[in-house]
């Protein structure tokens, strides 16, 4: 009776333990086609749209440094004001919102002047780069800093 009973728990857990999950095939005999299953792929980094977005908020006239995340067709750009340009801060936020729109059509955008929000979009895209944050915790730190320009 232990026998069967070990034999009998020893076969469940190796049943409930499998690793390698059999893929559903919902084709039938008559179409002769497999369909595909599709995976939905985190979104990645777009490395190079935040640099042509940093490029872009450089131009405006008193933005002395730019930083930008772009992710999930959202950019995040902090820019460094210094000196009598502060005075300006919302015309450089306007133009800088305007210009990433003509350029990143379809994408939103969130555009802050703010020395703090610069440092933190800072430290997170360095991390980006280095690779040592996951996509998730990217995205919860960067919804925190858009809603901080908000706020």
């Amino acid at each position: 009776m232990r026998t069967l009973l070990l034999l009998a728990v020893s076969i469940l857990l190796l049943v409930g333990c499998n690793d390698k999950a059999q893929p559903e095939n919902t084709s039938t005999k008559g179409q002769g086609q497999a369909t595909a299953q599709t995976v939905p792929q985190e979104p990645a980094f777009d490395r190079r749209g935040a640099e042509r977005a940093e490029a872009i908020a450089k131009r405006v006239r008193g933005v002395d440094q730019a930083v930008a995340v772009v992710m999930d067709r959202q950019i995040s750009i902090a820019a460094k004001v210094s000196g009598f340009q502060r005075f300006r801060l919302k015309a450089i936020r306007r133009d800088v919102h305007h210009r990433l729109k003509a350029s990143f059509p379809g994408h939103e955008i969130h555009v802050t002047t703010d020395k703090k929000l610069f440092w933190e979009l800072e430290k997170l895209k360095a991390k980006v780069d280095r690779g040592a944050v996951s996509f998730r915790q990217v995205k919860q730190q960067v919804e925190k800093i858009n809603k901080d320009m908000k706020g």
